[in-house]
């Protein structure tokens, strides 16, 4: 296995998986999800050092701007009907 990145590649039932296949299997298109998915499916556990509790934070904060975003989209549209 790559030793590159492999903090997000599992090997499972002799198939090795990686989060973008796992992006495109669940049709995970949006930046910001797929950032807060991957913040917490390795939280603590990459090599910046960050805490569990810092990427679940980031994760959290990732997923308020997504919050924001859509509601700035919904506020756009409403005013350009």
């Amino acid at each position: 296995m790559d030793e590159k990145h492999s903090v997000y590649k599992k090997r499972f039932g002799g198939v090795l998986i990686d989060i973008y296949r796992i992006f495109v299997l669940f049709e995970v298109t949006n930046p910001s999800i797929q950032h807060a998915v991957k913040k917490l499916i390795v939280a603590g556990k990459r090599n910046g050092g960050k805490s569990e509790v810092q990427d679940i934070q980031e994760a959290i904060d990732t997923l308020e701007r997504y919050k924001e975003m859509k509601e700035e989209d919904r506020k756009f549209y409403e005013l350009n009907k």
